[in-house]
């Protein structure tokens, strides 16, 4: 898969569309992507600083001596220096507007699906899916690989 169109749409002024690109590219894994995703680490959208640590990890970057004396601009409830990216395990769940089945189902989410760690309560998790929409799950039906 061609790489290019996805650094491309990094720069775009759409915060769901750069988040999308980002999470595409960590899927993908190519390494040429690292660079651009750099870029991403001081974008004014929270989540889509989140989601290029994340994917930039996975990709194996760890920012330069330098980078580490100016701190990055991002904050996670859950108390991680770093976001967390999992993915859902079971073929179909719920995604829920507050942690627990008492709460209203807002959609379904398929197996696969990556999912951005925002916030632990119990065994659950608030996430955000990679079109930006956000609610949660139950952390058992998530797993560390695709």
């Amino acid at each position: 898969m061609a790489v290019e169109p996805l650094i491309l749409a990094l720069k775009d002024k759409s915060s769901s569309v750069r988040n999308n690109a980002a999470i595409t590219l960590g899927k993908i894994g190519d390494k040429q992507a690292i660079e651009p995703l750099t870029h991403l680490l001081r974008d004014k959208d929270e989540d889509v600083r989140r989601v290029a640590e994340g994917v930039l990890k996975k990709l194996g970057w760890n920012p330069p001596p330098s980078a580490s004396s100016t701190p990055l601009q991002t904050s996670t409830k859950t108390g991680d220096t770093e976001p967390r990216i999992l993915y859902v395990k079971w073929p179909k769940i719920s995604l829920r507007e507050g942690p627990g089945t008492e709460f209203k189902s807002l959609l379904e989410v398929i197996k696969g699906t990556a999912l951005m760690i925002m916030e632990e309560k119990g065994q659950w998790i608030r996430v955000s899916l990679e079109d930006g929409r956000k609610g949660w799950i139950g952390k058992a039906t998530t797993s560390e690989t695709p």
